[in-house]
């Protein structure tokens, strides 16, 4: 046969780059549309109180079971903070930087928790060196959630970084071990002012870039550490933290235990900083039995573009990759009823809870167990049928017996007709989150006001001024508590009676 000549392999050369780049080209555009397609291998494994879906393989899955189960009984024994019975703690672990970076949800994590409607998630980079830090980190974010405190910001990144360091191995664990990376963010020797530490939200700049965020995590750890640890604060601690979780504001709980000013507490922390000295505690627990079987299995693709459609959900800038990733498992399996209460909760969460509803109501055709998607349900029909609502309510509070917003709800809807009901559906709530608090103790103080019993409705008043944060709040509270006070006046024996105080609400 002819060899070609120099020009027809110049063109044959040329073809072959062309159909080269061609081909990278398909790739990249098939990446680019489908984000959230799971081409990775996913492996599944679970525990008695966790469950993991990682592409880093079964060995990798076990091993984060095991260490999860560990710093759960640490929490549990120490602390005696657990999350609800009932329902596993999600896992999600990537292998590298690239599976992880279209779904963190800030330049400066590496690891994040998000709590769910039926799971609570907590996702990683990878398994590595740091990685223990980082799970126990996300975990203490999780039980402080699931626990009902109000902590501000810093407590709660303050308490996360202070038990980060836990060593991984043994019956007896260090607590507050140095944070070398930490100490290098204070390196500088400038500090935040506390009155600025404590106004830090989720939203603000401090907590949300990674330039900020490194003196802010730091800032938060090393005050923890000192009013933990240190000689001068220790004795003081528990009750701090105790203010912390009822809301009280961070200045007011530290003049409060210590009686110093927040100058005085300031220029110790700076010294303290400086030193280089911080105290280790060494707590022993009973670590968990290692009767409880891991079980693994590979993971279907829907179920792996499932988790990872989620992780897209949980992120706002993400939601309508979100929502095109939940249509094309639609049509894969549209009566899932997972699918349908996760693409319901995405339009809840984005304040389109009208489009959720037709989600909500198939789940429910299909007898889901969801609490949250019949409470759900029961704010969006109660304006149209209040007795509907009643009875979803009823339903998610049989399932979720424990749920301080379902409890909250169908107390709105005794107050229009029973005190006496709001008190009892209320009785069984003890401490509440940030988000529940100010309707319970609003219910509370007006229910008591309306049976004459104002010992107990004072006490309800008191909680309501504490943790009303807005000016509408605020008003509301005061209205709630001069009502009470013109009640104590119109009950005294020489008092003009005035007609019964109507519930003060927002």
């Amino acid at each position: 046969m002819e060899k070609p000549g120099i020009a027809a392999c110049a063109r044959i050369v040329r073809r072959g780059r062309v159909r080269r780049r061609l081909f990278i080209l398909c790739g990249l555009c098939v990446l680019l549309i489908a984000p959230a397609r799971a081409a990775a291998t996913w492996t599944y494994a679970s525990s008695t109180h966790f469950e993991v879906f990682t592409t880093a393989g079964a060995r990798s899955a076990r091993e984060t079971l095991v260490q999860f189960e560990r710093i759960r009984a640490f929490f549990a024994s120490h602390l005696e903070l657990t999350p609800p019975s009932g329902r596993r703690v999600r896992l999600v672990l990537f292998s590298n930087e690239a599976e992880f970076r279209p779904y963190r949800i800030n330049d400066a994590v590496v690891a994040f928790y998000r709590p769910g409607p039926a799971t609570d998630y907590i996702v990683m980079h990878a398994l590595g060196r740091m990685s223990h830090d980082v799970m126990v980190h996300e975990y203490v974010h999780l039980i402080l959630n699931r626990s009902g405190g109000r902590y501000p910001v810093w407590v709660n990144e303050g308490l996360a970084e202070y038990f980060a360091t836990l060593p991984s191995m043994g019956d007896a664990v260090q607590v507050g071990r140095m944070a070398r990376t930490r100490m290098r963010s204070l390196a500088s020797g400038r500090l935040l002012g506390l009155d600025q530490l404590f106004a830090v939200t989720h939203e603000s700049p401090e907590y949300q870039t990674a330039e900020h965020g490194g003196l802010f995590y730091a800032q938060s750890w090393a005050l923890t550490h000192m009013l933990l640890a240190d000689e001068r604060y220790r004795d003081g601690a528990t009750r701090f933290i105790a203010l912390m979780r009822e809301g009280t504001p961070s200045a007011q709980a530290v003049e409060t235990v210590w009686a110093r000013p927040l100058e005085q507490v300031q220029d110790d922390l700076r010294d303290y900083v400086r030193s280089g000295y911080f105290a280790v505690r060494l707590i022993r627990f009973e670590e968990p039995s290692e009767d409880a079987p891991v079980v693994t299995r590979e993971v279907s693709s829907f179920e792996a573009e499932f988790v990872l459609a989620n992780l897209l959900a949980a992120a706002r800038e993400d939601a309508d990759k979100a929502r095109t990733a939940f249509e094309g498992l639609a049509a894969q399996r549209p009566d899932d009823v997972a699918l349908l209460e996760s693409r319901a909760a995405l339009e809840f969460r984005t304040g389109r809870a009208r489009a959720g509803r037709p989600f909500l109501e198939r789940a429910i055709e299909l007898n889901t167990t969801t609490a949250s998607t019949y409470r759900d349900l029961a704010a969006l029909v109660v304006a149209e049928d209040a007795a509907r609502a009643e009875a979803l309510l009823e339903r998610a509070l049989a399932i979720d017996p424990l749920d301080v917003r379902t409890r909250v709800h169908l107390a709105t809807l005794f107050s229009r007709r029973d005190p006496v009901e709001v008190i009892v559906m209320l009785a069984p709530v003890g401490r509440v989150s940030s988000g529940e608090a100010f309707d319970v103790f609003r219910l509370r103080a007006n229910a008591y006001l309306a049976v004459n019993d104002l010992t107990r409705a004072r006490e309800a008043a008191h909680e309501l001024t504490q943790v009303a944060r807005s000016r509408q709040q605020q008003a509301v509270a005061a209205r709630v508590v001069a009502s009470i006070e013109r009640r104590t006046r119109n009950s005294s024996p020489n008092a003009t009676q005035e007609p019964p105080a109507t519930e003060v609400g927002p």
